[in-house]
């Protein structure tokens, strides 16, 4: 009985090593898409900052999911994105430089530094002033959001 428990148990652990995904195995492009993958919101914690000023209320029901598809395609898709991704609902990125720190959105080019920490993700951009488009529609945006369990 004591070996069949011994046996048991090794069994086990052999099971529990390898059913978990060692992310060291993961490339760096892999570990940073992994950072962002899911879905952000502003509530909770999060806010919106635009050349210095507090527009959080006006992104009080905004989200962002990053996903990836099976053929690798990176994509995201946004809700109530207001001027920071103006008219935007589903778009591809890709990552902006070889440290896998900024993403490049696909329909405009916007390049966003992006940083995750504790569940939080913070994005900073700029939206250049084009033709003269209303104050608010560009600038420097800081949105700092939280991951959504």
């Amino acid at each position: 009985m004591k070996r069949f428990s011994s046996l048991l148990i090794t069994v086990m652990m052999i099971v529990v090593l390898l059913s978990c995904k060692d992310d060291d195995s993961l490339s760096p492009e892999e570990k940073a898409a992994k950072s962002i993958q899911g879905t952000w919101t502003v509530g909770g914690g999060g806010h919106v900052i635009v050349d210095d000023a507090n527009h959080t209320a006006d992104y009080s029901n905004f989200s962002i999911t990053f996903d990836q598809t099976t053929d690798g395609q990176l994509l995201y898709t946004v809700k109530n994105g207001g001027y920071a991704f103006h008219n935007i609902n589903v778009d591809t990125w890709s990552f902006g430089d070889s440290q896998y720190k900024s993403i490049v959105r696909g329909q405009d080019q916007v390049n966003m530094l992006f940083s995750t920490a504790d569940e939080k993700l913070t994005l900073n951009f700029s939206i250049a002033d084009n033709a003269g488009r209303l104050k608010g529609m560009f600038g420097d945006f800081e949105i700092v959001l939280i991951k959504k369990n």
